[in-house]
């Protein structure tokens, strides 16, 4: 059984402004999740942090009962968390297949790239 996602009272700041003061949630296994707030609210700092972006000062973060905290971001995406970036035009040059295979980039198996292109 997988584990999920656990931010456990994360403040994270961009030199001396605080944006995430004592943040915690849990994002259940296999489920989509959204963050919603106005502008400023700290939703994509919220993101940076996870992704090790932009660490936090302090707490705790760990996925599937690993402490992602300090981890490089490739080894939380290889992890299986991903960010989709707001607007539709990743690679707006490329076909949607294209897309979905750089999105695939870090999987070794041919024949798994095809079965998830498949299923999607």
């Amino acid at each position: 059984m997988k584990k999920p996602l656990t931010v456990e009272q994360i403040y994270t700041a961009y030199d001396k402004a605080d944006v995430l003061i004592g943040v915690s949630l849990t994002v259940a296994p296999v489920s989509i999740t959204c963050l919603l707030g106005s502008n400023g609210s700290g939703k994509t700092t919220l993101i940076r942090s996870i992704l090790g972006l932009t660490p936090p000062r302090q707490g705790r973060i760990a996925f599937e009962g690993w402490t992602i905290n300090g981890r490089p971001t490739h080894q939380i995406v290889s992890r299986g968390i991903a960010c989709i970036p707001e607007g539709r035009k990743v690679f707006a040059a490329m076909s949607v297949e294209k897309n979905l295979r750089v999105g695939a980039y870090l999987e070794n198996s041919t024949i798994m790239v095809k079965r998830r292109l498949a299923e999607v």
